[in-house]
This record gives C-alpha cells, sequence and structure tokens, in this order.
C-alpha cells in the first residue's frame, strides 16, 4: 500500500507542478511523463488509461494522506464499477453513444482507445454526426490500439513542413487505408488556417 501511495505522489506532484508552470503547453515532456506514470497506476487496479479517470487524480493544491487515501477508494469504487459494466460489442456501444447515452470518455474507456486528436475527429465529427456505420466507427477507433499509430496519426495531422519522412508516413497510413484519413487531415488544416486568421 505504501509503494502504491507513492505512486499517486508522484503524479499528483507532476500534476501540480505541471499546473502551476504554465500549464500542458510549456511542460509536454513532463506531461507524457504524468500519462505513463498515471497509465501505471490505473492498471494496478486494472483499469484502462483513459481521461475519464482525470478528476479522480486532480487536486489543486499540496494533499494530505487523507488525499491520497480518498484517491484510492475512489479507485476501487471505479474499478469495481468498471469490472462490473457488462461487456458490449463496439458497434453497440457506439450506438449509446448515437443515442447520447454514453460521452466520449465513456465510449473511449468501454473500446479501450486513447483520447487523442484522431479519435476525438473520429468521435465528434463522424460519430456524432452519424456519418458513417456504427461497425465502420468501431473499426477505426480499433485501428488506433496498433503500436505507434495515434503518434503517427499525430504527427501527419500536425505537420506544418513536410520532409521526406513525413511524406513516407503519410504514405504508409494511406496504404493503410486509415478510414476519415483525407477528411480529418482537411480539418485539422482548416482548424491550422482559421487560427492565422
Amino acid at each position: 500500500m505504501i509503494k502504491l501511495k507513492n505512486k499517486i505522489k508522484e503524479l499528483i506532484d507532476l500534476q501540480l507542478y505541471i499546473d502551476n508552470n504554465g500549464g500542458l503547453e510549456n511542460n509536454f515532456d513532463n506531461f507524457e511523463i504524468y500519462l505513463e506514470k498515471r497509465q501505471g497506476v490505473l492498471k494496478h487496479f486494472g483499469l484502462p488509461d483513459n481521461d475519464y479517470f482525470n478528476e479522480v487524480f486532480y487536486v489543486k493544491e499540496s494533499f494530505t494522506d487523507e488525499t491520497l487515501s480518498n484517491i484510492i477508494e475512489k479507485l476501487k469504487i471505479e474499478a469495481e464499477k468498471f469490472l462490473l459494466t457488462e461487456t458490449k460489442p463496439d458497434a453497440k456501444i457506439i450506438d449509446e453513444a448515437k443515442r447520447e447515452l454514453l460521452t466520449r470518455e465513456e465510449v473511449f474507456m468501454q473500446i479501450g482507445v486513447k483520447a487523442h486528436i484522431y479519435t476525438f475527429y473520429v468521435f465528434d465529427n463522424i460519430l456524432l454526426e452519424n456519418k458513417d456505420t456504427n461497425e465502420n466507427i468501431a473499426y477505426a477507433l480499433n485501428l488506433t490500439k496498433e503500436e505507434g499509430m495515434l503518434n503517427n496519426l499525430g504527427i501527419a495531422a500536425m505537420c506544418t513542413n513536410y520532409g521526406e519522412e513525413e511524406y513516407k508516413l503519410l504514405e504508409n497510413l494511406r496504404k493503410r487505408n486509415i478510414p476519415y484519413l483525407q477528411e480529418y487531415l482537411d480539418y485539422y488544416e482548416s482548424e491550422r488556417v482559421s487560427e492565422k486568421n
């Protein structure tokens, strides 16, 4: 239990450091470490790594042993709820989200995908707009579980100066027939253009 409390304490210390030193934009490397540590703590409880659990860990200022105990208790409750949740096919989860019965975080958690600009795009612009079948949307989200896929999709969308490596990455994504790839890239390109204006 002491080891677990120390891991949670490290996680909260890092979150407070990030918050007090310019936020995510100024602490991207520390945020990556935070996500890694959070994943380890959630795994201890049998929970998937998902932003749905952010509020469990979030504190505004320094904390006490009681705060740590409360976080552990909340994680135990979340783990129990998660383990008792009925396992549903991904297409049914997508259907429930279309009927506004599930939030984005709940969908990601139940399907087992991470929050990312691509998964946000699929949820907000394809799923909520009912632009494709439940099965196709589930397929697109599940592709993001592949090693390095989210990183590659992020680079493809955020890159403003394509070199040989970036063109090769984009070509590989196109060969994989990633659903909604061109719409996703166009969307973030238009976002960059509108930010400049």
